[in-house]
């Protein structure tokens, strides 16, 4: 995971390569890349990740997981 933060602590992109975004780190997150290379989005990857608005997701993802933005609200 790497993540380009800002001055206010938010993160502008973020580039997803697997694994789950640990509660309270995910409330930085906007926007999300999904890594070329990923083909599965794990269950509540993104879960309570309340500030992120917009994920492009590659081509090469075949699977989104049980939950994997569960109560992203704001997400577009």
């Amino acid at each position: 995971m790497i993540d380009e933060t800002k001055e206010d602590g938010t993160v502008e992109w973020f580039l997803y390569r697997g694994g789950v975004i640990k509660p309270g780190r995910g409330d930085r997150y906007t926007h999300v890349r999904v890594d070329g290379g990923t083909t599965r989005i794990d269950d509540r990857a993104f879960e309570y990740c309340s500030e992120l608005l917009r994920v492009e997701i590659c081509e090469g993802v075949r699977e989104v997981g049980y939950w994997a933005f569960y109560e992203c609200d704001q997400l577009e």
